[in-house]
């Protein structure tokens, strides 16, 4: 277990947090092996589909983005959208295609519009979610909580750990399926990144200081939901974005002393992963690289050697022990300022 940081009192929502991030590895494992069904029957209509849609909302649509990349690894074509224009604008459904959907918090109403909408138009479904019997009349719902409900995995890695599982059985033969195998040890050796994460996290917490996360393929997604993370824990301002929408135009709003984490496994964007290192070391930005050599960055993290497609799940956990650590940093406390009473009237005047 991850030692406490010294010195500094936890809060029971940080606690929780804390554990859910170290019992990851084992919770990754064990929901593979307690929806060993599920994973066997979406793989059969995976095999069996003509396209593959996926769908959330949130952290959710953040899912099906990552999700979309594991596939197209494995030859499917697979598109991913959010939940809310997939059922709110036209979109043809085709009987051949299959419709996973990604619900990392129960029902949201536009995923269960997206799922009967699917549902009716013939298509096969599958939902992936912690609370999958919300979502009524799929052919296979896969609860990501079953076999761990004293350490749940995170809803972002456990769920991608299941799609993962799901594309191997689908081409066993496949680099994918081989490195599938080994994702609860690798996800084990990323949890040493927490002392670098909070080395980081001290600086992410100065005063006026904005964060920056980028990635390029499955890890704009990443990205995106390591910032989705630091904001609604630390309320501190932090972007999550691609890495060429960074260097056309996305840096300008960006101080020099402003922070930069680089997500860049090794693989098929390592050119322009090294424009950006030499675009950031010009400028001067403090900057995290997360994968591949040291550039020149202030801290540095690599990762395992596996298919790129997996490595959002790897770098998920450096992400959230930043989150973590900045919001200790920034004085936090969870159980205190969540819910905030202005955003919770706000939104309960509306549907979510």
């Amino acid at each position: 277990m991850t030692q406490p940081t010294p010195g500094i009192e936890r809060t029971d929502g940080l606690a929780r947090l804390e554990a859910a991030i170290a019992g990851q590895p084992d919770a990754i494992s064990q929901a593979i092996t307690a929806n060993f069904d599920g994973i066997r029957d979406a793989a059969v209509l995976l095999a069996g589909s003509r396209r593959v849609r996926l769908c959330g909302v949130g952290l959710s649509a953040i899912s099906a983005q990552v999700a979309e990349q594991i596939l197209r690894t494995i030859g499917i074509d697979a598109r991913s959208a959010n939940a809310f224009d997939t059922a709110t604008y036209p979109t043809s459904f085709d009987p051949g295609d299959l419709l996973i959907v990604f619900a990392h918090r129960g029902t949201n109403a536009y995923t269960a519009r997206v799922l009967q909408r699917a549902i009716h138009a013939g298509l096969k479904t599958v939902v992936i979610s912690d609370q999958p019997d919300g979502m009524r009349g799929a052919d296979v719902r896969i609860d990501t909580s079953r076999g761990r409900e004293d350490a749940p995995a995170a809803p972002f890695t456990g769920a991608l750990a299941i799609l993962a599982a799901i594309a191997a059985r689908t081409e066993p033969q496949s680099r994918l399926a081989t490195a599938v195998a080994s994702l609860p040890e690798m996800t084990r050796t990323m949890l040493a990144t927490r002392e670098t994460a909070t080395a980081v996290a001290a600086e992410a917490a100065q005063p006026d200081r904005r964060t920056l996360i980028l990635g390029s393929g499955g890890n704009a997604g990443a990205a995106r939901a390591g910032a989705l993370l630091v904001k609604t824990l630390a309320h501190l301002i932090c972007e999550g974005a691609h890495l060429e929408d960074a260097l056309h135009g996305g840096l300008l709003a960006h101080r020099p002393d402003d922070l930069v984490i680089q997500i860049a496994p090794a693989g098929a964007a390592d050119d322009r992963q090294a424009d950006f290192a030499v675009v950031s070391n010009s400028i001067g930005f403090p900057r995290w690289k997360i994968g591949a050599l040291n550039d020149g960055s202030r801290w540095h993290t690599p990762l395992p050697a596996t298919v790129e497609a997996l490595t959002p799940i790897l770098t998920a956990i450096p992400l959230q022990w930043f989150a973590l650590e900045v919001t200790r940093a920034a004085g936090i406390d969870v159980d205190e300022a969540r819910p905030l009473a202005p955003y919770e009237e706000a939104f309960s005047a509306i549907g979510l």
